[in-house]
């Protein structure tokens, strides 16, 4: 598998507002970390592989709005 072509994106955004360091129980950082990792077949065309990441993210932001307030949802 670890030859397979493929991808791992990392991103890191303040959370300003929520629970800093200082006042978790657990000492989270005050971030929100969102992390994509992508591995597909040798002759995969870039499309597939978009459509895929592409309904990914569509999913994640479901999953994300279902467990939010409904005041913070995103449109």
């Amino acid at each position: 598998m670890s030859q397979r072509p493929g991808f791992l994106v990392e991103h890191r955004i303040s959370a300003a507002g929520r629970w800093p360091a200082t006042r978790s129980p657990n000492t989270q950082p005050d971030v929100v970390n969102a992390e994509i990792r992508c591995h597909w077949p040798y002759l995969a065309p870039k499309q597939a592989v978009l459509e895929a990441l592409t309904q990914a993210f569509l999913k994640a932001v479901e999953e994300v709005n279902e467990k939010m307030n409904p005041n913070e949802r995103t449109p």
